[in-house]
């Protein structure tokens, strides 16, 4: 079916691109050089999608680092998540491309060493003839230990790195033909320009979507036009079933405690959607009732993408955690729809899933503090909910609501997305132990506590099921949601 959506074809590796960075370990900041090799075509179509292919990033690590890796484990493992800024003329947006080393290699007792690790990242497009100039940004590096000791616990090295100032950060371009397939001239060595027709503005190239777009986070988010579609973690539906459909979802949800917000990181939902069931009477010319189901997945899990959250711990103390809300239930997405009038409809979506929250790498005042691999709540947070079906255990509740005026649609639906919100407790945590210490009640003071406003935001759909044109069905050629929503407070 992805020859129905055609997308430019990987020429095979590219050179690699060696680039100067200064990562910021634990033990001090330290020069490395990082390579970069991707399958970029040369060529591509304007409004077509590029295909990066797989993405092999290298970590030259320096003698001094690699001998206090060395006291913390024998071999390693890696992850790697490079932010790339795609520039099409004067026009820019992100991306991310992630990596993993999954096979562990040995930490030389002296000398350096290299980490390498290889991802597939995500497909974008211009739609704007001319050069596209792909380059290197901010790099996060994660490293896993072995312990060096028996009984010992498994160490995790994180570095922040940043390209070096005035080093050509480069990884390929793309120079894009019109949709006639000539290509537009190009002056040596720089981009093109994009200059207006006499009288008009010129839009910015923009990704392709279905459906309406997302409205933008504020100052600094990425708007509806951008050159590509930002970069979101795998989402690919089911299309052997008629019914199925999928979405991301992302959002903010406040820790009263803390005297802040979470960032739900863009999470992939898959869902089954239900058949429609019409009920006359009640008021209403009709009444439309649907009862869908829902799975978050992130490689394989039931779980949202993690995320990094920064707060002040009792008001002062700089505390930043990696967050993972897990899915431990069913997700049920209950819709009605009243008609009210011929021409007016009205209705909500009550969407409950029993959510657990989990704390990971922690670090208190840039101090990393351990609290071991299953530090959770006791159960799911929970919100008020009156007409929970009966024998529903704590689950988390969010309500979208729509209206609709001869034909215009204002609001939440599960097929168009949009804004869905409501409030939850967050129970005390367990299992956050590590070296005989017991920090559950240091976590539960932190962040533990009734009435946390939640606001997510939901992508259009992908109707992973249709057999037509996977554009049209709002899915990109592998069948992966178009849209890709980003927060709103």
């Amino acid at each position: 079916m992805a020859g129905l959506l055609p997308s430019a074809a990987a020429d095979g590796p590219s050179a690699p691109s060696a680039l100067s960075y200064t990562c910021r370990f634990p033990s001090g900041d330290q020069p490395v050089t990082v390579t970069v090799a991707t399958e970029l075509p040369a060529a591509g179509t304007a409004g077509r999608a590029v295909d990066p292919g797989t993405v092999t990033t290298s970590v030259a690590l320096p003698d001094t680092e690699v001998a206090a890796l060395a006291k913390q484990g024998t071999s390693l493992t890696a992850r790697t998540s490079l932010e790339v800024a795609l520039t099409d003329g004067g026009t820019a947006a992100t991306a991310a491309w992630p990596g993993t080393q999954p096979t562990a290699a040995a930490v030389p007792s002296s000398g350096g060493m290299t980490v390498t690790t290889t991802g597939r990242a995500p497909t974008f497009e211009g739609d704007t003839p001319g050069r596209l100039t792909v380059s290197a940004g901010n790099l996060d590096l994660r490293l896993q230990l072995s312990p060096a000791s028996a009984g010992a616990a498994p160490a995790e090295v994180d570095a922040s790195c940043t390209a070096d100032s005035g080093r050509v950060t480069t990884v390929g371009t793309v120079d894009l033909a019109g949709p006639t397939g000539t290509p537009t001239p190009l002056p040596s060595g720089r981009p093109p320009s994009i200059a207006p027709s006499a009288g008009a503005a010129t839009a910015p190239p923009r990704a392709r979507t279905a459906g309406p777009a997302p409205k933008s986070a504020g100052a600094g988010g990425r708007r509806a036009g951008t050159v590509v579609r930002p970069a979101a973690p795998e989402c690919i539906g089911d299309h052997s079933n008629p019914l199925a459909m999928s979405a991301y979802i992302t959002g903010l949800s406040n820790v009263n405690k803390l005297h802040g917000a979470s960032l739900i990181p863009v999470s992939c939902a898959k869902i089954l959607q239900g058949p429609s069931k019409l009920v006359f009477g009640g008021g209403y010319i009709v009444t439309i009732l649907q009862h869908s189901t829902g799975s978050l997945y992130y490689k394989g899990e039931p779980e949202t993408t993690p995320g990094r959250a920064t707060f002040l711990s009792f008001g002062f103390m700089p505390t930043t955690a990696t967050m993972t809300l897990r899915q431990i239930g069913p997700m049920t997405i209950d819709s009605v729809l009243h008609q009210v009038t011929f021409t007016y409809q009205q209705g909500e979506t009550v969407i409950r899933v029993p959510l657990q929250l989990y704390v990971s790498n922690v670090t208190v005042n840039g101090k990393s503090l351990d609290v071991g691999p299953n530090c959770r709540t006791e159960g799911s947070v929970y919100s008020p909910d009156p007409d929970a079906p009966a024998g529903d255990g704590p689950h988390l509740v969010v309500t979208g609501h729509v209206e609709s005026t001869s034909g215009v649609t204002v609001g939440y639906t599960l097929v168009n997305g949009g804004v869905v919100d409501g409030s939850v407790t967050i129970p005390p945590f367990t299992g956050c132990t590590a070296g005989g210490q017991d920090l559950d009640p240091l976590l539960t003071a932190s962040i533990s506590g009734h009435g946390n406003y939640v606001k997510q935001v939901q992508g259009g759909v992908c109707f992973a099921g249709n057999q037509g044109d996977p554009a049209a069905s709002g899915c990109t050629p592998d069948y992966q949601p178009l849209i890709v929503p980003e927060p709103e407070r």
